[in-house]
């Protein structure tokens, strides 16, 4: 069985925002600023698990998310995601780093 530890820790080491959500929708953003497009998903905050206090409570609240792949994940799926905190004002958007 592969040990996946150095890579999990290699993730939280390389991401400043990491939280559990659900997504919502993919193509649209819930940033003022942040056009639509294919590669953007709206996930609706779970946990909040490493975040900068500035963001204030997360939990709850829709953010939209670069995907590194377009469409992945669906709608409706649980997800952990790993990203870079990227927009802050008319919206919270993060670019992906990897998801679980």
């Amino acid at each position: 069985m592969r040990n996946t530890r150095p890579e999990i820790e290699e993730l939280v080491r390389d991401a400043n925002l990491i939280f559990s959500g659900t997504v919502v929708e993919l193509g649209t953003s819930s940033v003022f600023n942040l056009a639509p497009r294919d590669n953007v998903a709206v996930v609706m905050v779970d946990n909040r698990l490493r975040f900068d206090p500035a963001l204030g409570d997360l939990r709850r609240r829709r953010i939209t998310v670069e995907l590194l792949r377009q469409g992945e994940p669906q709608p409706d799926k649980k997800v952990i995601f790993f990203t870079l905190n990227w927009i802050q004002g008319g919206g919270i958007a993060a670019r992906e780093v990897a998801h679980l």
